[in-house]
C-alpha cells in the first residue's frame, strides 16, 4: 500500500506503532504481510441504502488467527482515505435526509474530518483493491451496509469488487452472538479509521474466546 492511503491518518492514531514487520512463529520469522488473511472495514456515508455516498473509507488488515496488541499495529495495515463530494452527483449516488441530519447532531471533531484531504473514488477504490490480501475475509459492521455499499460503489464505477461473495462478513452478526467486552475505544466517535480498528481488534479478541473454548 502506498504511504498515500495513511497520509490522512491522526498522529495519535498511529503514534505507538513499532517498525518490526516481522513476527516469528516457531522457529521461522515471515513478513506480517503475508501473514494478513482478514480485513475490518467501515465506511462514512451520507445514507444508508446500498447506493449510498461514501465520505469516507477505514479499514485494518490483521491475521484472525492471534491477537493483535493497539501498540503493535503497523503503518502498512492501515487505510484511510476520504472521497470529494462532487463525486456523489458525478456518479449518482443517493443521499438522505436522516443521516444529513444526523450528522449534523455528531461531534465537531467527527465533522472537522471531512473539511480537507478529499480524494478521488475512482483513485481510493483502485488504492484499496491493492490494500485488499488475496483471499482475505473482509468484515463489515452488518449484513446490509459497509460491504454492500463499498460493492455497489466498485459496480457503479466499473470495477472489479476486490473480496469473494465467499469472504463477504458481518462483524456485527459475531459481536451479536459472542458477547465479549471491548477493550478499546475510538478517540472520535464516527471516524472510519479508528472504528475499523477498534472493531477489528475486538473481533481478534472474540476469536480468541472461541478458540480457548475449544481448547477447553
Amino acid at each position: 500500500m502506498s504511504t498515500d492511503s495513511v497520509k490522512n491518518v491522526e498522529p495519535s492514531l498511529l503514534s505507538d506503532a513499532t517498525i518490526n514487520m516481522t513476527q516469528t512463529t516457531g522457529t521461522t520469522e515471515q513478513p506480517l504481510a503475508q501473514m494478513f488473511n482478514a480485513v475490518m472495514v467501515d465506511l462514512e456515508t451520507l445514507g444508508t441504502s446500498k447506493t449510498a455516498f461514501i465520505r469516507s473509507i477505514g479499514a485494518y488488515k490483521f491475521d484472525l488467527r492471534r491477537v493483535q496488541e493497539f501498540k503493535n499495529i503497523q503503518p502498512e495495515q492501515l487505510f484511510y482515505q476520504k472521497i470529494l463530494v462532487s463525486d456523489c452527483e458525478k456518479y449518482g449516488f443517493s443521499t438522505d435526509l436522516d443521516t444529513i441530519q444526523w450528522w449534523a447532531k455528531q461531534s465537531p471533531e467527527a465533522q472537522k474530518e471531512f473539511e480537507t484531504g478529499q480524494r478521488p473514488l475512482l483513485e481510493v477504490l483502485k488504492e484499496f483493491s491493492e490494500f485488499i490480501p488475496k483471499n482475505a475475509w473482509v468484515f463489515g459492521n452488518g449484513a446490509t451496509f459497509d460491504n454492500v455499499i463499498l460493492n455497489s460503489a466498485y459496480e457503479k464505477l466499473g470495477l472489479q469488487y476486490p473480496v469473494s461473495y465467499r469472504n463477504d462478513l458481518c462483524y456485527r452478526t459475531i459481536k451479536s452472538l459472542f458477547k465479549v467486552k471491548l477493550k478499546v475505544k475510538a478517540r472520535v466517535k464516527h471516524h472510519a479509521l479508528e472504528d475499523a480498528v477498534v472493531q477489528g481488534l475486538h473481533l481478534q479478541e472474540i476469536m480468541e474466546v472461541i478458540r480457548s473454548g475449544f481448547r477447553g
